[in-house]
């Protein structure tokens, strides 16, 4: 196989326990590359090598568990009942170097799906009274997509805030979707592996589309390191409607701000999978808009992006 996710056997083998949503470096063969432990399915009794009755959910020193692994790319491997010598890996730890655990792959893991067809049967396509032009006419703009993205700290939210409530000011109807506000509702069952990334971003896009089809115009702030997710996004929007601004502000100067704490937090691995530190950022190739913050102050920065919403038709006053 071929895939980035797989089911395993894990031996723990390290004084610091394994926990869920935890990145490690997976040596796999000739390979060391980053790896998500997403999660820890269940424990296995040593005595019975059977399913362990506990209620702890964290992997100790010489326990054994069933997991779930996502490698940050895919790599070729075979469950470990047919080949050994490509079915077997260890982690390790990515600060100390350790190795924390050996490895067995049991089989892939199919990364999660999502159909273009809908699961539900019987189903049809309702279809409303209203136009676009009457909500054009209504509201005197276009509904549409600012997408935001770039690195925690370099300035996403502060400048969607202020966008909204320009454009409020402006009269016209805006809402921003904010990647802090979301995980604590819609999206509150999603880690931050790359499979949760990729369908945090793809509900967030459904969410913008529905918004735009009522006319109105979404600010959203979201960190969507990944360019296929927010390639995805653009479809799911629409291409008219889909406004891609990249907050480009480089690394150590989101780190020297670190508004949050968030970066001290990942350098002392206290946060796995933290993008920019232990995970990649891929940067857009050719936004609609390019920011950067810390050459550009934020009222200067909305104004930017009102007028490139009236090059484009979007406003209309």
């Amino acid at each position: 196989h071929t895939e980035n996710a797989m089911d395993a056997m894990l031996v723990w083998m390290h004084e610091k326990k394994g926990t869920a949503d935890t990145t490690y470096l997976l040596k796999h063969t000739t390979s060391t590359l980053p790896a998500t432990l997403t999660e820890i399915r269940y424990k296995v009794d040593v005595n019975t090598m059977r399913k362990a009755d506990t209620e702890d959910p964290d992997l100790h020193m010489n326990e054994i568990g069933r997991v779930h692994i996502t490698t940050h790319r895919a790599i070729a491997f075979d469950p470990y009942s047919k080949n050994p010598a490509t079915g077997a890996f260890i982690l390790i730890d990515r600060l100390t170097n350790a190795t924390v655990a050996a490895g067995m792959i049991v089989d892939r893991l199919a990364s999660r799906e999502i159909s273009s067809e809908p699961v539900s049967k019987n189903i049809s396509r309702e279809h409303t009274l209203v136009s676009d032009a009457d909500r054009e006419r209504l509201l005197n703009q276009k509904g549409a997509t600012l997408w935001l993205t770039g690195l925690s700290g370099s300035g996403k939210s502060t400048i969607a805030k202020a966008l909204e409530k320009r454009l409020i000011e402006l009269g016209h109807a805006s809402f921003i979707l904010d990647g802090d506000n979301v995980r604590h509702r819609l999206n509150r069952d999603l880690g931050f592996s790359a499979e949760d990334r990729s369908e945090n971003i793809r509900r967030v896009a459904e969410v913008a589309a529905l918004f735009n089809d009522a006319g109105i115009i979404v600010v959203t702030a979201f960190i969507s390191p990944y360019v296929a997710d927010r390639t995805e996004a653009g479809s799911v929007i629409g291409q008219q409607r889909f406004v891609e601004v990249h907050i480009d502000t480089p690394l150590e100067v989101c780190e020297q701000r670190d508004p949050k704490g968030l970066y001290k937090k990942a350098r002392s691995g206290e946060i796995p999978s933290f993008t920019g530190i232990s995970d990649p950022y891929e940067a857009p190739e050719s936004p609609a808009m390019r920011i950067a913050t810390q050459e550009v102050e934020v009222a200067e920065a909305v104004e930017k992006i009102i007028a490139e919403l009236r090059s484009r038709g979007i406003l209309k006053g």
